[in-house]
């Protein structure tokens, strides 16, 4: 009696802290009318589901493309099911080419986007990777696919923990010629990086297998189909000051952004961060309004830190 109510405890502690991993968030509705639940980690507020959505945020359709040989000829955004059977669309929502995450006419709700490549890093770097880890490409890291699977559905004994609540479903792929493969066996998600050069040939994907515990990350050829999970434009919880004396515009940004000083003070260093806290700008601001050419940055999530004035603000870049 006493092993198992030792047992009973080990357990119950152990659902206590996988719980901690994440909080609940606020949930989002797409332009279909799904309703998504959320979740946050690290600061990001994930889709604890695939998105499901047939329209781009503005209203604009996606096409459905069930021809396997039409769908290797595509260059234009177009979504299906799995097998294009809706009966899965309940548990696996829609799958998507990359030519729909490229779109400017953004495909998640309004105020979320596709997380960029280095998005996803800083949730494996939350879940346990290191950085050198996580900026290799293949398998990496140790287990935290196993923290993103779902704890049921999985083939070849490979549910995972799902202690990140990230609810990670085996829903197979849409292959580069149309045909569809490996439910039950594979889940892959989109980022919305690009591989190599432009017109990019190849996109950042995530994936997971049934009989493997890490995470796989790798360019993909822009033909295939995969799932999208939308992150929140805002982080959670970031340290930010009430009165803001530094204004910062346009925001959301796509190159430039334009830095207001307090009038008669013209003076402040800055260093820029993305969401892993990596350092990838920093400098000097001495006039009253000075620009910063973000053009190099990914789209994405950043923020910008003035020592002088203990300041720190959120840049959307897209």
């Amino acid at each position: 009696m006493k092993t198992n109510l030792l047992l009973i405890i080990s357990v119950l502690i152990s659902q206590v802290l996988k719980a901690q991993i994440y909080t609940n968030g606020n949930g989002v509705t797409d332009i279909d009318g799904n309703t998504y639940t959320t979740i946050v980690l690290n600061g990001q507020e994930w889709m604890q589901e695939n998105l499901n959505v047939s329209k781009f945020s503005n209203g604009d359709a996606i096409d459905n493309v069930t021809d396997g040989a039409t769908w290797y000829t595509l260059t234009t955004p177009a979504w299906a099911f799995y097998n294009n059977d809706n009966i899965y669309e309940q548990y696996y929502g829609r799958i998507y080419n990359w030519y729909v995450v490229n779109d400017g006419r953004n495909v998640c709700p309004t105020g979320w986007h596709v997380p960029t490549d280095n998005e996803w890093k800083s949730l494996e770097i939350y879940l346990g990777m290191t950085q050198a880890q996580a900026d290799n490409t293949s398998w990496r890291g140790v287990d935290e696919g196993v923290k993103l699977k779902s704890d049921f559905g999985w083939n070849s004994n490979g549910n995972g923990t799902n202690e990140s609540g990230f609810v990670g479903l085996p829903g197979g792929r849409r292959n580069p010629g149309g045909n569809f493969s490996d439910l039950g066996n594979q889940a892959k998600w989109w980022t919305s990086t690009g591989e190599g050069s432009l017109p990019y040939q190849k996109a950042y994907e995530r994936g997971l297998l049934s009989i493997y515990d890490k995470i796989y990350r790798i360019g993909t050829p822009v033909k295939v189909g995969a799932y999208i999970r939308c992150l929140n434009d805002n982080l959670v919880g970031i340290n930010e000051t009430d009165l803001e004396l530094i204004q910062i515009y346009p925001n959301p940004v796509t190159s430039i952004l334009t830095v207001k000083m307090p009038q008669n003070i013209i003076a402040s260093s800055y260093q820029i961060y993305d969401l892993s806290g990596k350092q990838l700008k920093q400098g000097r601001i001495e006039l009253p309004l000075t620009t910063i050419d973000l053009s190099e940055l990914e789209n994405g999530i950043y923020t910008i830190k003035f020592e002088d004035f203990l300041e720190i603000h959120r840049i959307v870049k897209q």
